[in-house]
Protein backbone atom coordinates (compact mmCIF):
# COMPACT_ATOMS: atom_id res chain seq x y z
CA UNK A 1 0.00 0.00 0.00
CA UNK A 2 1.22 3.39 -1.58
CA UNK A 3 2.50 5.53 1.61
CA UNK A 4 -0.56 8.14 0.32
CA UNK A 5 -3.22 5.84 0.95
CA UNK A 6 -1.86 4.82 4.74
CA UNK A 7 -2.33 8.43 5.05
CA UNK A 8 -5.82 8.91 4.19
CA UNK A 9 -6.79 5.86 6.31
CA UNK A 10 -5.35 7.54 9.49
CA UNK A 11 -6.97 10.71 9.04
CA UNK A 12 -10.22 8.97 8.27
CA UNK A 13 -9.73 6.89 11.53
CA UNK A 14 -8.46 10.25 13.70
CA UNK A 15 -11.44 11.67 12.32
CA UNK A 16 -14.39 9.17 13.64
CA UNK A 17 -12.72 7.37 16.49
CA UNK A 18 -12.15 9.49 19.85
CA UNK A 19 -10.10 7.68 22.47
CA UNK A 20 -11.93 8.52 25.70
CA UNK A 21 -11.05 11.15 28.12
CA UNK A 22 -10.16 9.37 31.53
CA UNK A 23 -10.97 12.06 33.91
CA UNK A 24 -13.87 13.32 31.76
CA UNK A 25 -15.36 9.80 32.31
CA UNK A 26 -14.85 9.71 36.03
CA UNK A 27 -16.12 13.43 36.62
CA UNK A 28 -19.28 12.00 35.28
CA UNK A 29 -19.83 9.17 36.90
CA UNK A 30 -19.51 10.69 40.40
CA UNK A 31 -21.85 13.10 38.80
CA UNK A 32 -24.57 10.43 37.89
CA UNK A 33 -23.86 8.64 41.76
CA UNK A 34 -23.84 11.80 43.61
CA UNK A 35 -27.22 12.67 41.69
CA UNK A 36 -28.63 8.98 42.14
CA UNK A 37 -28.11 9.18 46.17
CA UNK A 38 -30.08 12.72 45.83
CA UNK A 39 -32.76 10.87 44.68
CA UNK A 40 -33.00 8.43 47.13
CA UNK A 41 -32.96 10.40 49.89
CA UNK A 42 -36.24 12.66 47.91
CA UNK A 43 -37.94 9.51 47.75
CA UNK A 44 -37.37 8.53 51.64
CA UNK A 45 -38.20 12.18 52.77
CA UNK A 46 -41.28 12.26 50.01
CA UNK A 47 -42.25 8.63 51.79
CA UNK A 48 -41.95 10.28 55.12
CA UNK A 49 -43.59 12.83 54.57
CA UNK A 50 -46.59 10.95 53.29
CA UNK A 51 -46.76 8.88 56.27
CA UNK A 52 -46.51 11.69 58.51
CA UNK A 53 -49.99 13.38 56.83
CA UNK A 54 -51.68 10.16 56.79
CA UNK A 55 -51.13 9.74 59.67
CA UNK A 56 -52.14 13.46 60.87
CA UNK A 57 -55.55 13.20 58.47
CA UNK A 58 -55.99 9.82 60.56
CA UNK A 59 -55.60 11.22 63.65
CA UNK A 60 -58.14 14.21 62.42
CA UNK A 61 -60.52 11.73 60.93
CA UNK A 62 -60.74 10.19 64.75
CA UNK A 63 -61.41 13.05 66.35
CA UNK A 64 -63.84 14.21 64.37
CA UNK A 65 -65.61 10.57 64.71
CA UNK A 66 -65.27 10.56 68.39
CA UNK A 67 -66.25 14.19 69.01
CA UNK A 68 -70.07 15.29 69.48
CA UNK A 69 -71.80 16.34 66.03
CA UNK A 70 -72.57 19.84 66.48
CA UNK A 71 -75.84 20.53 65.95
CA UNK A 72 -77.71 23.94 64.71
CA UNK A 73 -79.10 26.30 66.72
CA UNK A 74 -82.46 25.58 68.23
CA UNK A 75 -85.36 28.21 67.24
CA UNK A 76 -88.08 28.33 68.39
CA UNK A 77 -92.16 29.92 67.58
CA UNK A 78 -94.49 32.34 69.86
CA UNK A 79 -98.14 31.45 70.29
CA UNK A 80 -100.63 29.23 69.03
CA UNK A 81 -100.03 30.38 65.47
CA UNK A 82 -96.15 29.33 65.60
CA UNK A 83 -95.09 32.76 64.70
CA UNK A 84 -90.73 32.14 63.64
CA UNK A 85 -89.48 33.71 66.87
CA UNK A 86 -86.85 36.28 66.47
CA UNK A 87 -83.61 36.41 69.37
CA UNK A 88 -83.78 39.64 71.30
CA UNK A 89 -87.46 40.97 70.42
CA UNK A 90 -89.56 41.35 73.34
CA UNK A 91 -92.64 39.22 74.17
CA UNK A 92 -95.03 39.96 75.95
CA UNK A 93 -98.70 37.68 76.80
CA UNK A 94 -102.29 39.54 75.88
CA UNK A 95 -103.81 40.38 79.30
CA UNK A 96 -106.20 37.89 79.85
CA UNK A 97 -104.26 34.26 78.86
CA UNK A 98 -100.54 32.95 78.86
CA UNK A 99 -97.98 32.63 75.59
CA UNK A 100 -96.11 29.91 75.01
CA UNK A 101 -92.58 29.82 73.81
CA UNK A 102 -92.14 26.62 71.99
CA UNK A 103 -88.53 25.27 71.17
CA UNK A 104 -87.15 23.43 68.24
CA UNK A 105 -85.76 20.84 70.84
CA UNK A 106 -88.85 20.20 72.37
CA UNK A 107 -88.61 22.62 75.96
CA UNK A 108 -91.51 24.57 76.48
CA UNK A 109 -91.53 28.43 78.59
CA UNK A 110 -95.55 29.61 78.82
CA UNK A 111 -95.38 33.25 80.20
CA UNK A 112 -97.94 34.45 82.72
CA UNK A 113 -100.07 37.37 81.45
CA UNK A 114 -98.57 41.11 81.72
CA UNK A 115 -94.55 38.67 81.57
CA UNK A 116 -92.26 40.84 79.73
CA UNK A 117 -89.37 38.44 78.50
CA UNK A 118 -87.33 37.53 75.28
CA UNK A 119 -85.03 35.17 73.98
CA UNK A 120 -81.55 36.77 74.06
CA UNK A 121 -79.42 33.24 72.59
CA UNK A 122 -79.83 30.36 71.26
CA UNK A 123 -76.93 27.34 70.75
CA UNK A 124 -77.34 24.46 69.56
CA UNK A 125 -77.27 22.95 73.26
CA UNK A 126 -79.88 25.52 74.70
CA UNK A 127 -80.87 29.33 74.70
CA UNK A 128 -80.62 31.82 77.37
CA UNK A 129 -84.17 33.41 77.80
CA UNK A 130 -84.48 37.03 79.86
CA UNK A 131 -87.70 37.36 82.00
CA UNK A 132 -87.57 40.84 83.05
CA UNK A 133 -90.75 41.21 85.18
CA UNK A 134 -93.49 38.76 85.54
CA UNK A 135 -94.12 34.77 85.85
CA UNK A 136 -93.21 31.78 83.60
CA UNK A 137 -93.88 27.92 83.72
CA UNK A 138 -90.41 26.29 82.06
CA UNK A 139 -90.37 23.44 80.99
CA UNK A 140 -86.70 22.03 79.49
CA UNK A 141 -86.19 18.94 77.85
CA UNK A 142 -83.49 17.08 79.02
CA UNK A 143 -80.36 16.19 77.05
CA UNK A 144 -76.94 15.18 77.54
CA UNK A 145 -75.34 18.53 77.21
CA UNK A 146 -78.04 20.58 77.55
CA UNK A 147 -77.20 23.83 78.68
CA UNK A 148 -80.32 26.66 79.07
CA UNK A 149 -80.32 29.63 80.90
CA UNK A 150 -83.31 31.74 82.51
CA UNK A 151 -82.33 35.19 83.65
CA UNK A 152 -84.57 36.89 85.95
CA UNK A 153 -83.47 40.42 86.13
CA UNK A 154 -80.22 40.10 88.22
CA UNK A 155 -80.27 36.56 88.75
CA UNK A 156 -79.27 34.09 86.53
CA UNK A 157 -80.97 30.24 86.87
CA UNK A 158 -79.03 27.33 84.95
CA UNK A 159 -80.82 25.09 83.58
CA UNK A 160 -80.15 21.36 82.31
CA UNK A 161 -83.65 20.06 82.08
CA UNK A 162 -86.16 20.55 84.47
CA UNK A 163 -89.47 21.72 85.36
CA UNK A 164 -90.19 25.10 87.50
CA UNK A 165 -92.20 27.93 87.77
CA UNK A 166 -90.35 31.44 88.01
CA UNK A 167 -91.34 34.66 89.17
CA UNK A 168 -89.62 38.44 89.59
CA UNK A 169 -90.94 41.33 90.89
CA UNK A 170 -88.97 44.02 89.13
CA UNK A 171 -89.74 47.16 91.52
CA UNK A 172 -88.64 45.00 94.80
CA UNK A 173 -86.03 43.00 92.98
CA UNK A 174 -87.50 39.51 93.99
CA UNK A 175 -87.14 36.31 92.85
CA UNK A 176 -89.10 33.09 93.45
CA UNK A 177 -88.61 29.58 92.18
CA UNK A 178 -91.23 27.00 92.13
CA UNK A 179 -89.53 23.36 91.41
CA UNK A 180 -91.82 20.47 90.06
CA UNK A 181 -89.15 18.39 89.23
CA UNK A 182 -85.28 18.86 88.61
CA UNK A 183 -82.85 20.57 89.65
CA UNK A 184 -81.90 24.50 89.24
CA UNK A 185 -78.35 26.55 90.22
CA UNK A 186 -79.44 30.22 91.21
CA UNK A 187 -76.93 32.93 91.24
CA UNK A 188 -77.16 36.35 91.86
CA UNK A 189 -77.03 39.71 94.63
CA UNK A 190 -76.66 38.51 98.00
CA UNK A 191 -75.77 34.74 96.99
CA UNK A 192 -72.38 33.66 98.04
CA UNK A 193 -72.34 30.73 95.90
CA UNK A 194 -74.22 29.41 93.18
CA UNK A 195 -77.82 27.55 95.48
CA UNK A 196 -79.00 24.24 93.93
CA UNK A 197 -82.82 23.97 94.68
CA UNK A 198 -84.73 20.40 93.68
CA UNK A 199 -87.10 18.38 94.66
CA UNK A 200 -90.19 20.37 96.10
CA UNK A 201 -88.86 23.79 97.16
CA UNK A 202 -89.79 27.05 97.04
CA UNK A 203 -87.49 29.40 97.17
CA UNK A 204 -87.76 33.29 97.43
CA UNK A 205 -84.76 36.07 97.46
CA UNK A 206 -84.47 39.83 97.65
CA UNK A 207 -81.90 41.24 96.08
CA UNK A 208 -81.15 42.93 99.51
CA UNK A 209 -81.70 40.28 101.99
CA UNK A 210 -80.18 36.88 102.88
CA UNK A 211 -81.03 33.39 100.38
CA UNK A 212 -82.99 31.09 102.12
CA UNK A 213 -84.87 27.86 101.21
CA UNK A 214 -88.15 26.18 102.13
CA UNK A 215 -89.88 23.07 101.41
CA UNK A 216 -93.39 23.41 99.91
CA UNK A 217 -96.39 20.68 99.77
CA UNK A 218 -97.95 19.26 96.40
CA UNK A 219 -101.13 21.21 98.13
CA UNK A 220 -99.48 24.71 98.23
CA UNK A 221 -98.19 24.65 95.33
CA UNK A 222 -101.82 23.65 93.75
CA UNK A 223 -102.83 26.45 95.60
CA UNK A 224 -100.21 29.13 94.04
CA UNK A 225 -101.13 27.74 90.91
CA UNK A 226 -104.61 28.72 91.60
CA UNK A 227 -103.97 32.14 93.08
CA UNK A 228 -102.10 33.29 90.05
CA UNK A 229 -104.66 31.71 87.44
CA UNK A 230 -107.27 34.07 89.55
CA UNK A 231 -107.87 37.52 87.57
CA UNK A 232 -106.02 40.41 89.08
CA UNK A 233 -107.88 44.03 89.49
CA UNK A 234 -107.71 45.50 86.29
CA UNK A 235 -105.29 48.55 86.94
CA UNK A 236 -104.66 51.88 85.37
CA UNK A 237 -101.75 52.79 83.13
CA UNK A 238 -99.03 55.24 84.85
CA UNK A 239 -100.44 58.98 83.94
CA UNK A 240 -103.91 57.79 83.32
CA UNK A 241 -107.08 60.33 84.15
CA UNK A 242 -108.89 57.95 85.69
CA UNK A 243 -105.99 57.64 89.13
CA UNK A 244 -107.67 58.43 92.28
CA UNK A 245 -106.89 61.72 93.94
CA UNK A 246 -104.21 61.45 96.60
CA UNK A 247 -106.41 62.95 99.04
CA UNK A 248 -108.85 59.37 98.99
CA UNK A 249 -108.43 58.85 102.15
CA UNK A 250 -111.21 62.10 102.84
CA UNK A 251 -113.74 59.60 101.12
CA UNK A 252 -112.97 56.38 102.96
CA UNK A 253 -113.35 57.81 106.82
CA UNK A 254 -116.11 55.46 107.58
CA UNK A 255 -114.22 52.59 105.96
CA UNK A 256 -113.09 49.40 108.46
CA UNK A 257 -110.32 49.18 109.04
CA UNK A 258 -108.05 46.38 106.69
CA UNK A 259 -107.17 43.63 108.82
CA UNK A 260 -103.43 43.81 109.03
CA UNK A 261 -101.67 41.55 111.43
CA UNK A 262 -99.34 43.64 113.18
CA UNK A 263 -96.77 40.97 112.19
CA UNK A 264 -97.56 41.73 108.47
CA UNK A 265 -95.37 44.61 107.39
CA UNK A 266 -96.43 46.28 104.14
CA UNK A 267 -93.21 44.73 102.23
CA UNK A 268 -94.51 41.47 102.85
CA UNK A 269 -97.75 42.43 101.70
CA UNK A 270 -96.22 44.03 98.90
CA UNK A 271 -94.06 40.70 98.21
CA UNK A 272 -97.31 38.84 97.75
CA UNK A 273 -99.20 40.79 95.34
CA UNK A 274 -101.96 42.21 97.96
CA UNK A 275 -101.43 45.71 96.68
CA UNK A 276 -105.03 46.87 97.90
CA UNK A 277 -104.73 46.08 101.23
CA UNK A 278 -101.35 48.23 101.87
CA UNK A 279 -103.57 51.55 100.16
CA UNK A 280 -106.27 50.89 102.15
CA UNK A 281 -103.89 50.73 105.19
CA UNK A 282 -102.22 54.01 104.15
CA UNK A 283 -105.81 55.53 103.01
CA UNK A 284 -107.44 54.88 106.27
CA UNK A 285 -104.09 56.41 108.07
CA UNK A 286 -103.97 59.12 105.77
CA UNK A 287 -101.80 59.64 102.84
CA UNK A 288 -99.67 62.91 104.42
CA UNK A 289 -100.04 61.14 107.30
CA UNK A 290 -97.82 57.63 105.99
CA UNK A 291 -95.82 59.97 104.08
CA UNK A 292 -94.56 61.94 107.15
CA UNK A 293 -94.09 59.01 109.59
CA UNK A 294 -93.54 55.78 107.88
CA UNK A 295 -90.09 53.87 108.00
CA UNK A 296 -87.81 53.85 104.34
CA UNK A 297 -89.19 50.48 104.23
CA UNK A 298 -92.81 51.34 104.11
CA UNK A 299 -92.36 54.07 102.28
CA UNK A 300 -91.05 52.18 99.43
CA UNK A 301 -93.70 49.69 99.59
CA UNK A 302 -96.51 51.87 99.30
CA UNK A 303 -95.00 53.27 96.42
CA UNK A 304 -94.50 49.89 94.74
CA UNK A 305 -98.05 48.89 95.50
CA UNK A 306 -99.70 52.47 94.24
CA UNK A 307 -97.59 51.94 90.83
CA UNK A 308 -98.94 48.26 90.73
CA UNK A 309 -102.38 49.78 91.22
CA UNK A 310 -102.73 52.81 88.80
CA UNK A 311 -102.18 55.29 91.67
CA UNK A 312 -98.74 56.83 90.31
CA UNK A 313 -98.83 60.49 92.23
CA UNK A 314 -99.14 58.52 95.47
CA UNK A 315 -96.18 56.34 94.52
CA UNK A 316 -94.09 59.33 93.31
CA UNK A 317 -95.00 61.01 96.67
CA UNK A 318 -93.72 58.03 98.37
CA UNK A 319 -90.77 58.02 96.06
CA UNK A 320 -90.01 61.63 96.63
CA UNK A 321 -90.43 61.75 100.29
CA UNK A 322 -88.29 58.34 100.89
CA UNK A 323 -85.66 60.48 98.64
CA UNK A 324 -86.32 63.41 101.02
CA UNK A 325 -86.15 62.07 104.34
CA UNK A 326 -84.01 59.39 104.33
CA UNK A 327 -81.43 60.54 101.88
CA UNK A 328 -78.69 58.82 102.11
CA UNK A 329 -80.02 55.38 102.30
CA UNK A 330 -80.27 52.30 100.23
CA UNK A 331 -84.21 52.93 99.67
CA UNK A 332 -83.41 56.83 98.44
CA UNK A 333 -81.51 55.10 96.04
CA UNK A 334 -83.51 52.87 94.88
CA UNK A 335 -86.37 55.58 94.59
CA UNK A 336 -84.17 57.52 92.73
CA UNK A 337 -84.10 54.10 89.78
CA UNK A 338 -87.99 53.31 90.00
CA UNK A 339 -88.73 57.10 89.62
CA UNK A 340 -87.06 57.02 86.37
CA UNK A 341 -88.76 53.99 85.55
CA UNK A 342 -92.10 56.40 86.14
CA UNK A 343 -90.68 58.77 84.04
CA UNK A 344 -89.36 57.37 80.80
CA UNK A 345 -92.74 57.31 79.30
CA UNK A 346 -93.35 61.01 79.49
CA UNK A 347 -90.11 62.30 79.53
CA UNK A 348 -87.05 60.40 78.26
CA UNK A 349 -84.67 62.93 79.62
CA UNK A 350 -85.83 63.34 82.89
CA UNK A 351 -85.65 59.77 83.14
CA UNK A 352 -82.05 59.87 82.56
CA UNK A 353 -81.47 61.89 84.97
CA UNK A 354 -82.78 59.92 88.00
CA UNK A 355 -80.53 56.73 86.24
CA UNK A 356 -77.59 59.39 86.62
CA UNK A 357 -78.82 60.07 90.28
CA UNK A 358 -79.34 56.40 90.86
CA UNK A 359 -75.76 54.87 89.63
CA UNK A 360 -74.10 58.28 91.72
CA UNK A 361 -75.64 57.11 94.87
CA UNK A 362 -75.50 53.10 94.69
CA UNK A 363 -72.31 52.75 92.44
CA UNK A 364 -72.43 48.97 92.53
CA UNK A 365 -76.14 48.43 93.68
CA UNK A 366 -78.51 45.80 92.21
CA UNK A 367 -80.03 47.94 89.73
CA UNK A 368 -76.73 49.60 88.23
CA UNK A 369 -77.08 47.00 84.87
CA UNK A 370 -80.69 47.92 84.48
CA UNK A 371 -80.19 51.48 85.07
CA UNK A 372 -77.22 51.87 82.67
CA UNK A 373 -79.18 50.01 79.85
CA UNK A 374 -82.33 51.85 80.46
CA UNK A 375 -80.54 55.37 79.96
CA UNK A 376 -79.11 54.55 76.99
CA UNK A 377 -82.36 53.46 75.63
CA UNK A 378 -83.84 56.66 77.17
CA UNK A 379 -81.42 58.52 75.51
CA UNK A 380 -81.99 57.28 72.71
CA UNK A 381 -85.67 57.92 72.50
CA UNK A 382 -84.96 61.43 73.47
CA UNK A 383 -83.17 62.01 69.96
CA UNK A 384 -79.69 62.30 71.65
CA UNK A 385 -77.97 59.68 69.46
CA UNK A 386 -74.48 60.34 70.20
CA UNK A 387 -75.12 60.23 73.94
CA UNK A 388 -76.73 57.16 72.98
CA UNK A 389 -73.97 55.36 71.01
CA UNK A 390 -71.49 56.27 73.74
CA UNK A 391 -73.21 55.00 76.79
CA UNK A 392 -73.88 51.79 74.73
CA UNK A 393 -69.88 51.72 73.74
CA UNK A 394 -70.25 51.88 78.18
CA UNK A 395 -72.20 49.43 78.57
CA UNK A 396 -70.68 47.10 76.53
CA UNK A 397 -67.53 47.58 78.68
CA UNK A 398 -68.77 47.48 81.98
CA UNK A 399 -71.88 44.44 81.01
CA UNK A 400 -71.18 42.93 78.38
CA UNK A 401 -73.45 40.17 79.36
CA UNK A 402 -75.75 42.26 80.59
CA UNK A 403 -79.46 41.89 79.96
CA UNK A 404 -79.14 45.25 77.83
CA UNK A 405 -75.97 44.52 76.14
CA UNK A 406 -77.94 43.42 72.63
CA UNK A 407 -79.64 46.13 72.27
CA UNK A 408 -76.31 47.83 72.98
CA UNK A 409 -74.68 45.79 70.35
CA UNK A 410 -76.96 47.04 67.70
CA UNK A 411 -76.67 50.78 68.62
CA UNK A 412 -72.90 50.42 68.28
CA UNK A 413 -73.02 48.51 65.15
CA UNK A 414 -71.65 50.29 62.05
Amino acid sequence: MSRSLLAQAGRLVQRHVHPPAPERSATATRVRLLAELERHRNRKRQLFLAAAAAAALAAVVVVLWLRPAERDHISFTVGPDATPGQIGAYVTPPADEPLELQFSEGSVIALDPATRARVTQTTGRGAIVLVETGHARVDVVHHPDTDWQVLAGPYTIKVRGTSFDVGFEESSQTLEVVMRSGVVSVEGPGITSPLQIGGAQRFVHTASSTAATTAVSDASATARESARAAPEPESTPAGATSEPPDDFAATASTAVAPSVSPSESWSELVARGEYHRVLEAADVRGIDQALATGSPVDLMALGNAARFSGRSGVASRAYQATRERFARSPQAAQAAFLLGRMAEGGSPAAAVSWYDRYVAEAPTGPFVAEALGRRMVALKRSGNADAARAAAHDYLERFPSGPYAGVAREMTAP
